[in-house]
């Protein structure tokens, strides 16, 4: 067996601690952990025993941290816990901050301590501020303003990167990497030797006696603004501080033709013109600037060339046009003129620089150009001279007829070069009309108003463009078609002719012709009647009336047909109840159908070609004592062939039904065929019975009497008569007889479940009783024997039901009337339970569950006393009853319940004892709240309470036992929190441990508390306190300042900041709070006195001697001043005088002398004042020398 090796000790590590014993096993392992201020920076905190007890890992390092290096007002900074040496901390100044001491980056040192001094960030300037007039909150030179921004002092101080350093003087050293804003307004800071830059004034301004740097006339600048071709305008520029500025202004043309010169007054950013200069002209321009009249200029004169713009043409004439070409001539205007331009849709067409006709070619024939003119002298263009041209259209190239009518040609133009707008027509060298051109190559063109049958030999067509007009081109001699007739009657027809009448058209014509199938009858100069024989009967034809004109033919179709013939023969061949069958034999030439006739009022039309025809949906047994018919052909009608006398069948009935029975008769109903009837034949079983149809009607009503009550008849048929002729026969199914209604029915005896009937038999058969209750079948009882009286008993009946019985006699399955008993009824049954299922405060809610049966009511008796009867809840097994009326909280110890029916009772039930509700509290009012209490009355409601039970908030609980001696019970509600609203108190009654509804109280408020003030700090016109909050919630804070209220402070932490405003200054102040909560105020605060800080008084020296001076002095603002003290430090130290400062109060505020003051002395002196112990803040310090 081998034994492990053990892991000795790893070795103690300084700044830790761990957990080592002796013999440690493989697997087993040591913890350390670095000291508080120490952190791991190396090594393993944890290390194993291994197998061969060897340690794993190397010893950790644990290394001294430096701890916070503490928080910086204004500031941030990234300290983390435990930093090690060489770690860096940075502090970051705020937005609006500014670094104005100590270091912003802070070392951690071996030993744990940091390098440098905590830094100091200060409101910069710019940046918000909090104290108006102090200055502890700003960068160095910098104050908080009245507007709440920290601002560095004025006229002395300067902002350099939010710091406030001091304005440097003329003359004095300046750094060249900060800039101008060093030196005063309108100096620089300008090198003046090596390595050395002082503040001098700026080019245009030169240092006074005072030290100012002041304006001196500036070059101007110079802006052209417009020009056109006699005048220039121009504005002149010049600094801010320039001030009644003139300025002078010579031009000459550069040609040397003119000088002139010219002084305007200057006013800031206005225009000025210079005019009556020559068009196309440059000029140069000299400006120069002065003060006053007798001031010299400015040391630089603004020199400038500027031209003047030429002038256009005075006009352009057009000298010549074809389709082609245009000649223009130019007439110049004034001015100079190097060249003119002629531009036609930005193509220029020719420039030159004379004055002479130029010819433009190679246009577009019918065109309508605009020619742009211009001048141009030293590379500026004149405006336009715009001239409109035109050059005249092409003539149509060629001409072709395409359409021809009687009245009009269609004629294609075919568009020469060019453009054209429209097309002239004349005709025989007169002018017609215009027409619009087209946008292609051709256009088609209609001449209307021509006359029918005429030849044309001259037509021309002229093209037109921007109203001028082309040479002509010409149509060939094209003639109109004739007229046709204008219209050819038919004046008459037979059966193999018709005779026309031709009308002549309009126009000319040579001679008519008629043709029919291209055969022609007729043809001659003249026609007016024309008869057309050897036609064929009933046929149609076209014929063709035309003239001819010029070789050019017009027709007119007249259609034309002749009468058919009259059929040779017509015979009957059938006839049924509703159709005869004819057959007829056609005459000579073509029918398309016959027309049938018959009576005169009834028209049948027969299927082309057909001469078998049926005669169908005529009239049963009608006598027909007329047929005609007739060839028909295209609408015509030929003569009539009749046929006499002939007649249709009778139809059988269409139906015939047994519609009223009775114990003793058949009502037999007979619906008549179609057509005529003249009487029925009815056989019942043998024997027969007639009777006449009804005229008037399509039903006949038979009535068969003397028939047996009860007995089945089999044999019954019906046959229709008319014109001697019988129809069909028609069978009726078998039918029976009534049986008679029952002689008697009576009640005899009834149990609960059983009631016995006792029958009479009526007259006749009676095979069987149906015994109804209730209006449904119950029972069926057959009939034994012969009998007089039958004897029923029902059973299964419900109890307590009135039942309605009747009875029905029964043969061949149909029923008598019935016979009704008197109604009759079954005891009722007791409730079978009867539970007690709610209660409110003056009802208590009962489940009766029904016995069996039925019931009409249900008696309610409370404490053996008859109270209520009730109806029962129809369809239902239980009844639920609110007992009303009762007294709220009572315990109720008798209940029974009986159902009763048609007079009947049943037994009572019993019900276990049972409680109403408690009434909720009547009202609740409060009489007192405090801060802690809430006092309520509670009123009670009807009836009786044990106790109540108060929900406050939800938060906790009261009970209280109920004052049964008085109308109310008091209860004051303790340990509340001050200032809070209890809008949730919710109070419930209890009542033989029930509770009442939840009454909801009103919401009551507990005063808040009072709050606690603290002096902070103190302005001129403005105090700061702490408000701290009291015990519990408050929403505002009233101030009050010497006991006034001062202004309302909503409440937004534990402790927050006021700033009492528009105080004056030096004053003492009472200063008390009241907080508010819900419309409650709590008691005043305890009292703070404090006082604002005193004014800052001004003063000058008035007087100066070698011991004493005179000073004056004047508050500003105005304010309350206990003391005046004036502060003298000596400035110099000589032999025979030691510098020395001291304190005085002055003995008047308005004017003063100090004395004891050393002859010859500097001192520097300030002013302040003293108020309730507070000393104000001092005006800038005054230096002087005693003499």
């Amino acid at each position: 067996m081998e034994i492990a090796r053990t892991c000795g000790d790893p070795g103690k590590v300084a700044g830790s601690t761990y957990d080592f014993t002796l013999d440690v096993l493989p697997s087993s392992a040591v913890v350390y952990t670095c000291d508080k201020g120490y952190r791991n920076t190396a090594g393993n905190l944890t290390r194993i025993c291994q197998a061969g007890g060897i340690w794993s890992g190397v010893k950790p390092v644990c290394t001294i941290t430096c701890g916070d290096p503490g928080k910086v007002s204004g500031s941030i900074y990234n300290y983390t816990s435990d930093v090690i040496p060489n770690l860096a901390v940075k502090y970051t100044c705020d937005e609006g901050y500014k670094n104005t001491a100590g270091n912003l980056t802070r070392i951690c040192q071996a030993g744990g301590k940091w390098s440098g001094v905590k830094p100091v960030c200060k409101r910069k300037n710019g940046a918000s501020c909090h104290i108006p007039g102090g200055h502890s909150e700003c960068v160095p030179n910098a104050v908080c303003g009245v507007d709440f921004k920290c601002s560095c002092r004025p006229f002395d101080f300067y902002d350099n990167e939010g710091l406030c350093p001091e304005i440097i003087s003329l003359g004095d050293k300046c750094r060249m990497i900060i800039g101008n804003k060093q030196c005063q307004t309108s100096a620089e800071c300008i090198i003046s030797g090596e390595k050395t830059a002082i503040c001098k004034c700026k080019e245009d301004f030169y240092e006074n006696v005072k030290k100012n740097c002041v304006n001196r006339p500036g070059k101007p600048v110079i802006t052209f603004l417009s020009t056109t071709n006699e005048t220039v305008s121009f504005t002149a520029l010049f600094n801010e501080e320039d001030r009644k500025l003139g300025i002078y202004v010579s031009y000459v043309s550069s040609n040397g033709w003119s000088s002139t010169e010219q002084t305007f007054t200057i006013h800031p950013n206005s225009t000025y013109i210079i005019s009556n200069l020559t068009a196309g002209t440059c000029y140069n321009f000299t400006f120069l600037s002065f003060l006053t009249s007798n001031d010299k200029k400015s040391r630089h004169a603004t020199k400038i060339t500027h031209c003047t713009v030429p002038n256009p043409p005075l006009y352009v004439e057009v000298k010549h046009i074809n389709n082609t070409e245009v000649s223009l001539s130019i007439v110049s205007g004034t001015g100079n003129v190097d060249m003119y331009y002629i531009v036609i849709e930005n193509v220029t067409m020719f420039e030159t620089s004379q004055l002479e006709n130029g010819t433009i070619i190679e246009l577009e024939p019918g065109y309508q150009y605009v020619a742009n003119v211009w001048a141009i002298s030293n590379g500026l263009n004149s405006s336009l001279y715009n001239v409109t041209i035109i050059t005249y259209p092409d003539s149509p190239l060629s001409l072709s007829v395409i359409e021809q009518t009687t009245t009009t040609f269609k004629v294609d133009v075919f568009h020469g070069r060019g453009f054209v707008q429209f097309f002239d027509v004349y005709i025989s060298n007169k002018f017609k009309f215009r027409g619009i051109a087209s946008a292609g190559e051709t256009t088609r063109i209609l001449i209307q108003q021509l006359y029918p049958g005429k030849e044309y030999k001259t037509i021309e067509i002229k093209a037109v463009s921007h109203d001028l007009t082309s040479n002509s081109t010409e149509l060939p001699p094209t003639a109109t078609y004739p007229n046709p007739p204008s219209h050819v009657e038919v004046r008459k027809q037979s059966t193999t002719s018709v005779s026309l009448s031709i009308f002549n058209g309009t126009g000319n014509f040579d001679k008519y012709f008629v043709l029919i199938e291209n055969v022609t009858f007729m043809n001659a100069s003249y026609l007016e009647n024309v008869e057309i024989e050897n036609l064929d009967p009933g046929n149609q034809y076209i014929a063709q009336v035309g003239v001819t004109s010029n070789g050019l033919n017009s027709t007119v179709n007249v259609t034309i047909h002749t009468y058919p013939d009259r059929p040779q023969s017509v015979d009957v061949i059938d006839q049924t109840t509703e159709s005869i069958v004819i057959n007829i034999t056609q005459g000579q030439g073509m029918v398309q159908f016959f027309f049938i006739r018959i009576n005169s009022t009834y028209n049948v039309t027969g299927r082309q070609g057909q001469t078998t025809i049926t005669l169908k949906n005529l009239i049963p047994g009608t006598l027909l004592t007329e047929i005609t018919v007739q060839a028909v052909s295209y609408e015509l009608f030929g003569e009539i062939k009749q046929v006499t006398n002939t007649s249709t069948l009778p139809a059988a009935p269409k139906s015939a039904n047994v519609t009223i029975k009775t114990i003793d008769s058949f009502n037999i109903t007979i619906a008549h065929g179609n057509g005529m009837v003249e009487y029925f034949y009815i056989q019942i079983d043998g024997i027969t019975y007639q009777d006449q149809a009804a005229v008037k009607s399509d039903t006949t009503e038979v009535k068969i009497p003397g028939l047996i009550p009860g007995t089945l008849y089999t044999n019954i048929s019906v046959i229709s008569v008319s014109n001697g002729l019988n129809a069909t026969l028609y069978e009726i199914p078998s039918c029976a007889t009534y049986p008679d209604i029952p002689k008697s029915l009576d009640a005899t005896d009834q149990t609960n479940t059983t009631l016995s009937l006792k029958i009479g038999h009526g007259k006749g058969v009676s095979k069987s009783f149906y015994i109804y209750v209730d209006g449904k079948l119950c029972l069926k009882n057959d009939v034994i024997g012969e009998t007089a009286v039958t004897s029923v008993v029902l059973s299964n009946l419900t109890a307590g039901t009135l039942y309605n019985v009747s009875v029905q006699t029964v043969s061949n399955n149909l029923r008598s009337e019935e016979k009704h008993a008197k109604p009759h009824a079954t005891n009722p049954n007791v409730p079978s339970d009867v539970k007690v299922t709610n209660q409110s405060e003056k009802t208590i809610e009962l489940n009766i569950y029904h016995g069996s049966g039925s019931m009409q009511c249900f008696e309610i008796y409370l404490n053996d006393t008859f109270k209520y009867t009730i109806p029962p809840h129809k369809d239902d097994k239980i009844t639920v009853y609110t007992i009303p009326n009762l007294i709220p909280g009572t315990c109720y110890r008798s209940i029974y319940i009986r159902s009763t029916a048609y007079g009947l009772k049943s037994l009572k039930k019993a019900v276990e004892s049972h409680s109403t509700n408690p009434a909720a509290p009547s009202t609740i009012t409060s009489t007192t709240q405090t801060t802690d209490t809430i006092d309520l009355n509670i009123v009670h409601g009807e009836g009786n309470v044990d106790y109540y039970i108060i929900h406050v908030n939800a938060s906790y609980k009261v009970n209280t036992t109920a004052n049964r001696n008085a109308a109310k019970t008091e209860i004051t509600l303790d340990k509340l929190i001050p200032g809070i609203m209890y809008d949730k108190i919710k109070i419930e009654a209890f009542s033989n441990n029930l509770r009442s509804n939840t009454k909801n109280v009103p919401g009551y408020a507990t005063k808040p508390s009072a709050p606690s003030l603290k002096n902070i700090n103190s302005s001129r016109e403005v105090i700061q306190i702490w408000v701290k909050k009291g015990r519990g919630s408050v929403e505002k804070y009233v101030i009050l300042v010497n006991s006034k209220s001062h202004s309302n402070v909503t409440y937004t932490r534990e402790t927050q900041q006021v700033n009492i405003t528009g105080r004056t200054p030096g004053e003492l102040y009472n200063i008390t709070a009241i907080a508010t909560s819900n419309n409650q105020e709590s008691t005043l605060s305890s009292y703070i006195l404090t006082a604002t800080y005193p004014p800052v008084p001004h003063f000058n020296i008035v007087g100066i001697g070698s011991s004493e001076i005179n000073m004056t002095v004047a508050l500003q603002p105005v304010g309350h001043v206990d003391i005046y003290n004036a502060s003298f430090e000596s400035k110099e130290t000589r032999a025979n005088c030691k510098s020395n400062s001291f304190t005085t109060k002055l003995a008047t505020p308005t004017s003063a002398t100090v004395d004891n003051l050393t002859p010859g002395a500097k001192y520097e002196i300030t002013v302040s004042t003293i108020s309730n112990s507070l000393t104000s803040f001092s005006e800038t310090k005054k230096t002087i020398v005693t003499s």
